[in-house]
């Protein structure tokens, strides 16, 4: 299974970006801390919320990742 957090902890630190100017106003420095070190994850609305204050859309950051997309429809 692909860890999104520790990933997207890679990305911050790239930018330079702190635990605190990420998660302001989105969650708790905690939280974020716990997602970046694979022990939890978060939801969708807060993950999207996340990469847009580090500037990476969710397509840049799937494509970044190698992350593919599987579907199943009914």
């Amino acid at each position: 299974m692909f860890k999104y957090g520790s990933f997207y902890k890679d990305l911050r630190k790239e930018q330079e970006i702190t635990q605190t100017e990420a998660c302001q106003g989105i969650c708790s420095i905690s939280k974020l801390s716990r997602w970046e070190n694979n022990q939890v994850e978060v939801e969708f609305s807060t993950a999207i919320a996340l990469l847009k204050r580090i500037n990476i859309t969710l397509d840049e950051f799937t494509e970044r990742a190698n992350i593919e997309a599987e579907f199943e429809l009914a």
